[in-house]
């Protein structure tokens, strides 16, 4: 589980999922790795330094964005699409994706610069 707001904030639980690969309803942590590029820390990295969410107003879902230099010229930003909402076992739903505005997989890289935004 990751906090937003500096790890103080709002509970977002990261499931492991399903990729895309099976088929509609890919989710979690298995999706945004395998389809996505984009590891775990990356993810944290996101909803940590974002003091709270936007709400997507046409499905109630949160929204959390973070920009990142790539190399000396590039700059990337991340998504995050959480779903508060309960799951069957009464906990909110959590992650559903994370992704590259742009492209479809996260360059190489992306880890890395998250870091580096995280320690600047």
């Amino acid at each position: 589980m990751i906090n937003d707001n500096g790890n103080k904030g709002n509970p977002i639980i990261v499931r492991l999922g399903r990729p895309g690969s099976l088929g509609s309803g890919a989710f979690g942590l298995v999706h945004f790795t395998t389809d996505h590029n984009l590891s775990d820390d990356a993810v944290a990295t996101v909803i940590a330094n974002n003091a709270a969410p936007q709400r997507r107003s046409f499905d109630n879902r949160w929204l959390y964005g973070l920009t990142a230099r790539l190399g000396d010229y590039s700059l990337v930003t991340i998504e995050v699409v959480v779903d508060p909402s309960p799951s069957v076992d009464g906990q909110p739903f959590g992650v559903v994706t994370a992704y590259c505005l742009g492209p479809t997989r996260c360059p190489d890289g992306i880890d890395q610069a998250m870091a580096i935004r995280v320690a600047n």
